[in-house]
């Protein structure tokens, strides 16, 4: 008898194969459920890599073949063109519905939300669409519909795209916080800007250093992520750029009191978080920090050691940068209990933009 559980929409999955069928599980504070099963069982994880445990401990370590990968690929596909196709589908039946009037649309799942009108297409179709199928990567079944001119969430932004230059207003709830990102367009409608706001701050007390920060709006400057330019270089090549790279972050963000660390910003160092733009890097993606700074080690190990990145790279430049094994923890997600308090806190936030409840137009 095989006893399966999924956590996270399939990112890890447990697989209990033979011992007693008993089992304890806590949910935890980013959504994981921890189960231990008495007896042998084998955990997959996300990468397709195969761990064996018995009573807990861990005993045998299996790696995926090609042909394993392949299926996995071709079964996440076949979902991800199935909400695509669907989303498709509707593109046009919704865009020349009632023409007449000034429609919004909105994409929307438990955690997350998506507001824009049809102009936002008039400009740089190629950002629009990375931008949109960076936010449904991971998502396998979402609502995509007109917004109802009378519900209460037409009536919050419907002036921001009328009189204002609003594009596209993003909502994520970020485990206890609203994560809101808003996209528009410069008057002469030549340039598209972006700019961030966590909603329910009130409600969050900065826990052991860990602070969400707010972008200002700014021009989106275009460029390659790091990780998408080193695709198809050579080993070599790939070693000059993250040199340059890893030398202009260890100037740039150099913590102002210890040579050991970087400014506390740096912690989501990975290399999709920073554009390459003619010879500048360019961070994207800065949403918290740790007010005590973050090692270069761990920097290090977060871009290229982590098992999830697994760089062939990483040891020579540990070597390169006299720099110690770090200890493998994201510091930023361990357990956070005061975003657990805004979580409880911020509910009618997480109610409003990720539930029908200001859809439906008799509610305001």
């Amino acid at each position: 008898m095989k006893i399966y559980k999924k956590i996270k929409d399939g990112e890890n999955k447990k697989t209990f194969l033979f011992g007693m069928p008993f089992s304890s599980k806590e949910k935890t504070v980013s959504g994981y459920i921890n189960r231990r099963f008495f007896g042998l069982w084998k955990a997959k994880k996300k990468n397709y890599t195969i761990r064996y445990y018995l009573f807990g401990l861990y005993v045998w370590k299996k790696r995926p073949n090609t042909e394993e990968v392949l299926n996995e690929l071709k079964s996440y596909k076949k979902n991800l063109m199935t909400s695509e196709e669907a989303l498709a589908s509707n593109f046009i039946t919704l865009f020349l519905k009632d023409s007449n009037q000034f429609n919004l649309f909105y994409i929307q799942n438990n955690v997350f939300l998506v507001i824009f009108s049809n102009k936002l297409f008039q400009y740089d179709c190629d950002f629009v669409y990375n931008f949109l199928h960076n936010c449904l990567f991971y998502s396998t079944s979402f609502h995509f519909k007109i917004l109802p001119p009378d519900c209460a969430l037409y009536k919050e932004h419907v002036d921001m795209f009328k009189s204002g230059n609003a594009l596209l207003y993003k909502y994520i709830w970020r485990y206890g916080l609203v994560y809101r990102t808003i996209i528009s367009n410069d008057y002469e409608g030549s340039d598209l800007y972006l700019e961030t706001a966590y909603l329910g701050l009130d409600n969050y007390h900065t826990d052991n250093g860990r602070k969400y920060l707010n972008t200002p709006r700014r021009k989106i400057v275009k460029g390659t992520t790091v990780q998408n330019y080193l695709n198809g270089k050579t080993d070599e090549e790939q070693k000059k750029i993250l040199k340059a790279f890893f030398d202009w972050m260890f100037s740039t963000y150099q913590h102002s009191e210890d040579k050991d660390k970087l400014d506390g910003k740096m912690v989501d160092c990975n290399l999709s978080n920073f554009l390459i733009n003619g010879e500048n890097f360019i961070p994207i993606d800065i949403e918290f920090e740790l007010e005590s700074g973050l090692s270069k080690d761990f920097c290090l190990w977060y871009a290229l050691g982590r098992k999830e990145v697994n760089s062939p790279h990483y040891k020579y430049f540990m070597d390169l940068y006299n720099l110690k094994e770090p200890t493998p923890s994201n510091p930023f997600w361990n357990e956070n209990k005061n975003l657990e308090k805004a979580a409880v806190l911020n509910k009618d936030l997480r109610d409003k933009y990720f539930t029908e409840k200001y859809l439906i137009p008799e509610y305001d």
